[in-house]
């Protein structure tokens, strides 16, 4: 029996009444899942920080969400304060996103933070040494990837590497794939490691809202480990594919 199937907060966000439906969304699905697999903390991430306004929103959700919800969270914001690094290749999408664009004013932003914890430097190194750095930090359980270039978003799946690391399934949002394919940008490293990796997919929860239909419907993605150790535990039925 699902305890959570009438969640006031639930509804928020699948009716769009609350800033970052898609955060929402996919923060209080974590959450449940977590309570799910008796964790009782676990943390959100977000790749690619700019000014911060996503990192203010989670800590929002998370406000409204532990009212309904008893369990805790760790905040991550990973970002480069210079702003985007040098695209690669065309992959990277240079017709649309510029070297330094985007750029962190770190210092202005921990002032507005609460609890959120920043993570400075390149993806590529930052999402390596994250679980040594940080060896207190709960298994993930939401990621919101907003860093615009493939190459940045194939080297942040370094965070995926070992499964004590993560839920089962995270909650995943890929902010920049819509009009784009899977030949470039975001879509494009989701397909590359899908296809390296047997048993751990980014996949889409096909049907979600079908009768509410969002834009940012189209941006989530779960990630799956079916090597996971609980991967099979049951859960409740709230908690999406």
């Amino acid at each position: 029996r699902n305890k959570y199937s009438g969640s006031h907060y639930y509804y928020r966000t699948i009716f769009n009444e609350v800033e970052r439906p898609e955060y929402g969304y996919c923060i209080h699905r974590a959450a449940i899942l977590a309570k799910s697999l008796n964790y009782s903390r676990i943390s959100i991430i977000e790749l690619g920080v700019a000014k911060g306004s996503g990192l203010m929103s989670i800590e929002k959700h998370i406000d409204n969400i532990k009212r309904e919800i008893d369990i805790e969270f760790d905040v991550f914001g990973f970002g480069l304060e210079v702003g985007l690094p040098k695209p690669e290749d065309y992959q990277d999408m240079p017709f649309k996103w510029w070297e330094g664009g985007y750029e962190m004013d770190a210092e202005s932003l921990k002032k507005k933070l609460k609890y959120t914890k920043l993570v400075l430097g390149d993806v590529k190194e930052t999402s390596k040494s994250f679980f040594s750095n940080y060896p207190d930090a709960a298994p993930i359980g939401a990621v919101f990837f907003d860093l615009d270039y493939y190459s940045s978003t194939r080297d942040s799946f370094e965070l995926f590497r070992n499964h004590e690391h993560y839920l089962p399934r995270v909650f995943c949002v890929f902010d920049d794939i819509l009009g784009t394919n899977e030949f470039i940008g975001e879509l494009k490293a989701i397909k590359d490691f899908n296809d390296a990796h047997p048993k751990k997919k980014f996949a889409k929860p096909y049907g979600l809202f079908a009768e509410r239909q969002q834009v940012w419907n189209e941006k989530i993605f779960t990630f799956h480990d079916f090597d996971h150790q609980q991967y099979n535990d049951p859960t409740y039925q709230v908690d999406t594919l």
